[in-house]
This record gives C-alpha cells, structure tokens and sequence, in this order.
C-alpha cells in the first residue's frame, strides 16, 4: 500500500520499545540530606526506517522495520539542608545526569539528517556509532581527503544547581546549569569570517602561513578539507534563575486589603549570566530545535532571551 510518494511494508508493524531501570533513594542525618540514584537501559528494536526507491517503483520511499537503538544514562541527585535555624535555612539540591544513545543495528546504508552537507557537518545515522554523531570533511596526514565523525552533540554530562535561602522575610534563589562537552557547529562564525568581520580577521595566522594571512581567512581557506574549523566546544556554566522574594508585613497587607491574609512580592531574573569558550552568542542555539538528531546548528539564529519579573501574590 502507499500514500503520495511513500510506501510501507504491508506487514509494517509498531517499534518495540523495552527498558530496565534501577536505582535507590537514601536519606539521613534525620531527613537533613537524601540521595537518589537512578540507572536506565532502553532499547528499540523494529525501528521504523526508510529506503530510497528507484523512479520507476513509482514510489520516493519505503516504510520498513528494521535495526535497533539504545539509550542508556545514569541520573543522580543530592538533596541537603545544610542550615536550618529559627532565623535562617538553606536548601541546596544537586543534579547530575548523563544520556548516551547509539545505533545498534540499521539494515539500510548510513543516511544524513537534515542539514549543510559534509562541508559544514551533517548528523549521520549509522550502525554502531553513536547517535547524535557529526561527520564532515577531514584530512588525513598525507593530504588524502576523507569524511568521518568530526564531532558529537551530546554532552559529556549536565549538572544542576539549584539553593534557597531564607532569612527572616526574605527569600533568595538561584538556579545554575552546567555543561561538560558536546560540540556546535558555528556556522555563524563562517558567516562573519566571510565577510572580515570576526574578532580575529586582523591577526595574522600562526606558522605554517602564507604570507599575510590572517586566521579567519586560513579558516576560510582550508574549510572545504577541514570541517572542524567551525565546530566548537559546547560547555557552559548558566545562571538560569535567580529570584529575590520579600513576605510583606501582616499588618501592612490588612491595612492595604482587608481581606488577604498575606502578601509575597518576588523580583526575578532569567538567563542573566553565562561562562563558555564559544565564541558564538549561545552554545545552546539551534536552527533545527531542540530534537537529537540536528541539534547544535548555529547560523544567526536568536540566542534564548533575558528577561526580568515583578510580581506580587496576594492570599485572601
């Protein structure tokens, strides 16, 4: 059967999806600290695949099963109050998290997301590599071209940091996010190099150079062989959240609005500071969303936003 320029396998049946999980959760010093740990193992059998069909079938594509996944990852967190007095508490929670996915088995030939081409990276499907792979224009020493995996999108592994601190009326919290790794291909930075506009276009190259060049144009000029000139590394620290809230005083509120019973004023922020070697505006950018697979194309997209709040919630 078929629809349009796609055909399925009249036997085409749902992926299996099967997957262990263990872990443990451990509390003490009398409930003052707890630590949970987690371990998860999925795997995908019966993948839904697609091969690509001659002209005279008819048909673009065909719908199959066939080949497997897994993703496997480890997730941990530490959760503590490290003081806690009549005056003053601190509430600290720590995360950590680590996801690895790869293609087991794919009874079709390695295929390319969506995306540039080799030239400027594409994500590749392929057996037994990892799933979120970069492959793109490489060298090898005796000059010979060659594409290979160049990179990976994902992350090493992610921590979060998250503390609460309460002093009388006053309410502090603050939200970080750590990345370890993961790569991005920078094609903004292309964009700038092209025209002479980058941060380094003045700078002459180091040796082996020609005469006069600078770095952008070395990146420039050796980027149709040399993929990596544009891919760089992912990491960051982030300040995601930061809130200052203020309980108003009883009497005030009743003074103001006899009915509530009390009233909470918070000042907050979003995104407020970053730390990362990327020289683009946000390693976290994407042209393509936030899916696995094409993830991590940076050509002039918006970086995420900064934003500030007021707010006042009443209780009547």
């Amino acid at each position: 059967m078929g629809t349009g320029a796609q055909t399925a396998d009249l036997n085409l049946r749902p992926e299996i999806q099967t997957e262990v999980e263990t872990g443990f959760d451990l509390s003490m010093l009398k409930g003052r600290a707890a630590v949970e740990f987690s371990y998860f193992n999925k795997r995908i059998d019966d993948l839904l695949v697609t091969a690509t069909l001659a002209n005279s079938t008819g048909y673009g594509l065909r719908i199959f099963n066939g080949g497997s996944m897994q993703s496997r990852g480890y997730e941990a967190a530490l959760r503590a109050f490290p003081i806690v007095t009549k005056s003053f508490e601190w509430n600290s929670v720590t995360t950590f998290s680590t996801v690895n996915a790869n293609v087991l088995a794919l009874p079709v030939p390695p295929f390319q997301a969506p995306g540039f081409g080799t030239t400027f990276g594409v994500f590749q499907v392929e057996a037994g590599k990892s799933l979120t792979q970069i492959v793109g224009n490489d060298s090898l020493p005796n000059g010979q071209g060659i594409v290979r995996q160049v990179g990976d999108a994902n992350p090493d592994f992610r921590m979060g940091f998250s503390n609460s601190f309460r002093l009388g009326k006053i309410n502090i919290t603050t939200l970080f996010d750590w990345q370890k790794g993961g790569e991005v291909i920078n094609l903004t930075r292309y964009l700038w190099d092209l025209s002479r506009n980058g941060p380094d276009c003045n700078d002459i190259a180091p040796a082996p150079n020609v005469t006069g060049e600078t770095v952008c144009t070395r990146r420039t000029r050796t980027f149709a062989r040399q993929t990596r000139n544009y891919i760089e590394d992912a990491s960051f620290i982030k300040m995601r959240e930061l809130a200052l809230t203020y309980d108003l005083p009883s009497k005030l509120v009743r003074r103001a609005m006899s009915r509530a019973e009390s009233a909470r004023l918070t000042l907050s922020g979003r995104n407020l500071l970053i730390i990362t070697d990327y020289t683009g505006v946000d390693p976290e950018v994407s042209n393509f969303g936030s899916q696995a697979i094409s993830r991590g194309f940076d050509v002039s997209p918006y970086p995420p936003s900064r934003s500030f709040w007021l707010s006042i919630d009443v209780r009547f």
